[in-house]
């Protein structure tokens, strides 16, 4: 069978490695869209993809001239496929729908921002595979249909993080051991209404207790946040897993980070400026993941937490294996 993957944000790349390598019996095309990290990341997990055009992030005119474009460049150099596979992207059920062929779209977002990419995607797609921790009430409300909902119980995060080993030498690669890791908001992201950052007060806070900072920007404009700061700037993309595990505690205005580091075991906090979702409100109630957008909380969080170094990596090894069957099961009724 052969199957066309479209990966356009960077958090999918892990995702999509992972599981690719288990479904053995297809043949894939994967393309992607530039993206902050996306591309580097591509090639530093050797998934071998081909970037056509971006994905935006940004609102208003450009966004659509971005859409279109990319929309039919993949039409123009995206091969015959039997499905297409994505994960939260409307490209994918479009031109299969275009050519005739079924997609299957992995989310976990259930917020209501883009409604209109949303609307496209759940109304065109033929499966949706989501966490349990999302509501199908939630999910109907945004305009999906029961019918094309497979739940499983567990996080996107885990389906990768069952993979991860520990890099001993990582250690090495860095100007800094002991460090809290400090992502900030994606303020440039349509879904992020609150453009005001809290970074650059956390940041002085923190160095305020002699804490060392690992600073992850996104985007050139994230140095901004950190002009005339004694933090260490991660400069070349690395093992996202390993940035976790290796450091005394996440601190991020984006979700994945936060999630990531939550099933490794690592404390995490979360200064996401918007609606949480579901994933996240899940982990919250669970105590995994702290939240707060006041930096003194923040500040508390980060100098009382403490370090479990015991990694038990079981529990997302059973949610990998169930996604990989619930694949599997699809493409085999597909067939």
């Amino acid at each position: 069978m052969k199957v066309w993957v479209d990966v356009v944000s960077p958090s999918t790349v892990p995702f999509f490695r992972s599981l690719l390598t288990r479904l053995d019996t297809c043949e894939f095309y994967v393309t992607a869209g530039m993206n902050a990290e996306t591309t580097p990341l591509l090639n530093m997990l050797k998934l071998p993809g081909e970037v056509i055009w971006r994905h935006p992030e940004f609102s208003g005119p450009r966004r659509y001239l971005d859409v279109f474009s990319r929309l039919l460049l993949l039409g123009f150099n995206v091969p015959s496929f039997n499905v297409g596979l994505g994960f939260a992207n409307f490209y994918v059920p479009l031109l299969a729908k275009s050519r005739w062929r079924p997609s299957i779209i992995f989310t976990d977002n259930d917020s209501s921002y883009a409604i209109h990419d949303r609307s496209i995607t759940f109304k065109l797609a033929d499966y949706i595979v989501c966490p349990s921790a999302i509501s199908l009430v939630r999910l109907a409300k945004l305009g999906l249909k029961e019918e094309k909902i497979i739940q499983f119980d567990g996080y996107k995060e885990d389906i990768y993080i069952s993979d991860f080993v520990p890099d001993s030498l990582f250690a090495s690669k860095l100007s800094v051991k002991d460090y809290a890791l400090v992502r900030p908001e994606a303020t440039f992201a349509i879904y992020v209404k609150e453009k005001r950052s809290i970074v650059p007060s956390l940041l002085r806070a923190l160095l305020r207790k002699g804490l060392d900072v690992l600073y992850v920007p996104r985007t050139s404009k994230d140095l901004m946040l950190v002009k005339g700061l004694d933090v260490h700037v991660l400069k070349i993309p690395l093992n996202g897993l390993d940035l976790c595990w290796h450091s005394r505690c996440v601190m991020t205005g984006s979700g994945t980070f936060a999630r990531e580091a939550a099933r490794l075991g690592v404390p995490a906090a979360s200064f996401f400026p918007g609606d949480l979702l579901s994933v996240d409100q899940a982990l919250i109630r669970e105590r995994k993941i702290f939240y707060s957008r006041d930096v003194d909380e923040l500040l508390d969080y980060a100098c009382s937490c403490k370090r479990n170094k015991n990694l038990d990596i079981s529990r997302s090894k059973a949610v990998r294996n169930q996604v990989v069957d619930i694949t599997k099961n699809i493409l085999t009724e597909l067939e």
